[in-house]
């Protein structure tokens, strides 16, 4: 029987087995992109939106429970000083309260304001926040005294006076009834996330 030189078996036999594992890690490299990808998308419908911006501050409370969470408002730095947070609402609201939902070193709001229909800024509230520094977290419910519908409001938060980030999930307006309506757009002074830029006739 004839049989083939050995110095042509092995070299065919290493071609072989390196084409073999240049195929095994192909399907790997495959394998572990489409895992990344279909992580990622998972990810994104369970956390919609940039960590920490102002659009976490949309919408009604959906952050889980306290602490650093990317799924509330967050300034861009801790301790910077005055911050605030500009709500827009899909309609006008005859309110009589602001529920806000702080989740992580609550304590700092000092001051709301609404804006009339002319775009003028009405300070309605200034004092010490009801919900206490030494909370987890907690909802303030701040009593809103104006003869009429409110659809932009503003929330003053003096960062300084309560360490760390003073984050904030949510802001409502109460009617009467006990409806809330949760804001539409939300503009900050800073962001940890993207800030959505106030409008260029926003004074």
């Amino acid at each position: 029987m004839f049989k083939i030189p050995r110095w042509f078996s092995l070299p065919q036999f290493r071609l072989g087995t390196l084409f073999a594992i240049v195929v095994i890690f192909a399907i790997l490299g495959g394998w572990w992109s489409d895992h990344r990808r279909l992580s990622q998308q998972i990810y994104e419908l369970q956390n919609p939106g940039p960590r920490w911006d102002t659009s976490q501050a949309t919408g009604p409370p959906n952050t889980p429970g306290s602490g650093d969470i990317q799924t509330a408002w967050a300034s861009s730095m801790p301790d910077a000083g005055p911050e605030w947070l500009v709500l827009d609402y899909a309609k006008p609201v005859t309110a009589q309260s602001v529920e806000i939902h702080e989740t992580y070193n609550p304590g700092a709001v000092n001051q709301i304001s609404v804006f009339a229909a002319d775009g003028r800024e009405l300070m309605v509230w200034r004092g010490i926040d009801p919900t206490s520094t030494s909370a987890p977290r907690g909802i303030s419910r701040i009593p809103l005294d104006v003869d009429f519908p409110v659809q932009r409001i503003k929330v003053y938060i003096d960062s300084a006076a309560v360490p760390g980030w003073n984050e904030i999930d949510a802001v409502g307006l109460v009617e009467e009834t006990g409806r809330t309506h949760w804001a539409a757009k939300a503009y900050a002074s800073s962001s940890f996330g993207r800030n959505l830029k106030l409008p260029a006739w926003y004074k």
